[in-house]
């Protein structure tokens, strides 16, 4: 009996999930047809990927960037033996291992990977069927869901999975207002066409986003003021030279000592951790040098801050070696902790913890140390509140000192709403509404931690409804690097077939399939 499932984006999750799915599904001769979703004409680079500037670059290197788990070093072997794929429009990019590629350019080999899992479909005997609509609501049926669609196709799915990528801000711009306040900062071409080049610009957050949004106005000839406003004042690190380290004891196995002693964590027990793996980083790597990890502080002096950082950058940083290692396991962490210390943590240390984990190429810190220096680019930090004036410009009021100062245009560079509401996400918010979805008090949507089923309003889990990615942020604390998504998809993919691909065969297939 054909199985329906719909999966809602197209973005690397969406790959990942699609490849682990058919892993598991060729142990039985199921009847399967996915129907995969998106609202981007394009398939596999998602919003994250999408076509952009090519000075909008990753901040993992070329040599470990994948979409798959399993295969290590696949795009670098991708750009290398597809070069007339992308040479011609990226003819300055030199496609070494060490490396950071333009996000644009992942993003075509993210296509290339859809393309290449729906024909291994095809040869699976498992129709994927993509479908170029926005989804914006699910009903439920006495099994599975309908899903609608804006353009007015529906869809009777037996299983629906949410693999819905960042949430943006609600929309508040059009392309032809002369100013006001900018949601999203992507696509960064948008910055570069709608903005007049003498226009005054206040960036709202100093993570990724903006750093990208004020390269891509510089870089596009712009010449008005622009001033980057930080409410915690923490800018990303710089990131070092150092490879991929094998930890010590943030490893699964040290986690699986823990649990059985005493099955939490405190942030002490945390702390010694991380240190006891820098420590074993320099046992393996005598040679390179030591730097001290204190609690990083919030930035003063941003020119100073990126001098002092791009320095460091030169060399291996043994604790960006540790910390980034911690992808593997960083869940399962976050799990650990006692509810006191998370709570300590998220209320006090969450910044500065982003401000490390999530570092920048040193060819983009160097962007923005140039723009200080010459007086293109301010920073400054502290609480503030932005309102929008009838003229349609925007003042940005700093509660220190109540000082207003006045923008043509305000570019929210945030990251993801913790609400719904506030997001652009018309299928979220009317889910919340209806209580079919749980919002997470950290953010995003509660689910089941080892089935990624959706909890829902009465805190069961649906047996019918996944979720995972940025919007399952709350429930795994970071969830915004790569491979951390693309494990998770794995992993749910994985579970699901344990539970569901053996309906509706003959016990004695369902055990010799096992047994095979």
């Amino acid at each position: 009996m054909e199985k329906v499932l719909a999966i809602v984006g197209a973005g690397a999750a969406s790959v990942a999930f699609l490849d682990n799915f058919l892993n598991n599904q060729e142990k039985w001769n199921n009847n399967y047809t996915v129907y995969i979703v998106e609202k981007n004409p394009t398939f596999g680079p998602g919003q994250a990927y999408n076509e952009d500037l090519d000075s909008n670059i990753l901040n993992t290197k070329t040599g470990y960037i994948t979409v798959f788990p399993e295969k290590k070093g696949d795009f670098h072997e991708w750009l290398h033996k597809y070069p007339e794929a992308w040479q011609w429009k990226y003819p300055n990019f030199v496609a070494d291992k060490d490396t950071y590629a333009p996000r644009p350019l992942f993003g075509q080999y993210l296509q290339f990977a859809f393309s290449k899992v729906v024909s291994r479909a095809v040869r699976c005997g498992v129709k994927v069927i993509p479908v170029n609509a926005e989804v914006t609501d699910l009903h439920p049926l006495p099994k599975g869901y309908l899903v609608e669609t804006a353009c007015g196709i529906e869809i009777r799915a037996d299983y629906t999975f949410l693999l819905c990528g960042t949430l943006e801000n609600a929309k508040q711009d059009t392309p032809k207002m002369r100013s006001g306040v900018i949601a999203n900062p992507y696509p960064l071409t948008k910055l570069t066409h709608w903005m007049g080049p003498e226009a005054s610009v206040a960036i709202i957050g100093s993570r990724l986003s903006a750093i990208d949004a004020i390269i891509a106005l510089k870089e596009a000839g712009h010449r008005g003021r622009i001033v980057m406003h930080s409410r915690s004042g923490y800018f990303p690190a710089v990131r070092g030279t150092q490879g991929r380290f094998n930890t010590k004891y943030l490893s699964s196995e040290y986690m699986d000592q823990i649990a059985h002693c005493r099955g939490t964590l405190t942030l002490q027990d945390l702390a010694e951790m991380v240190q006891g793996d820098i420590e074993f980083f320099h046992e393996q790597f005598p040679d390179h040098p030591r730097e001290t990890l204190r609690l990083p502080a919030p930035v003063d002096n941003l020119t100073s801050f990126l001098e002092t950082e791009l320095r460091l950058a030169q060399h291996p940083r043994a604790w960006q070696a540790v910390l980034y290692a911690t992808n593997a396991i960083i869940e399962r962490l976050w799990d650990m902790l006692a509810p006191d210390a998370r709570e300590v943590f998220w209320n006090n240390y969450v910044s500065m913890f982003l401000s490390y984990r999530v570092s920048i190429p040193s060819e983009n810190a160097e962007k923005i140390l140039r723009y200080l220096r010459r007086g293109d680019l301010f920073f400054k930090r502290g609480p503030m509140e932005i309102e929008k004036l009838e003229d349609g410009s925007v003042t940005v009021i700093t509660d220190d000192d109540n000082e207003v100062e006045r923008y043509d245009y305000a570019i929210l560079s945030t990251g993801s709403p913790k609400q719904f509401s506030q997001s652009n996400s018309t299928l979220l918010a009317s889910l919340e509404a209806k209580g079919v979805v749980l919002p997470h008090p950290l953010g995003g949507l509660d689910i089941d931690w080892t089935t990624y089923k959706v909890l829902n309003s009465q805190r069961k889990p649906s047996p019918r409804l996944y979720a995972l990615g940025e919007v399952t942020s709350g429930k795994f604390f970071f969830t915004s690097a790569l491979d951390i998504i693309c494990r998770h998809a794995h992993n749910c993919a994985y579970r699901f077939c344990q539970e569901h691909l053996h309906e509706g065969q003959p016990s004695y297939e369902r055990s010799h399939a096992a047994s095979g």
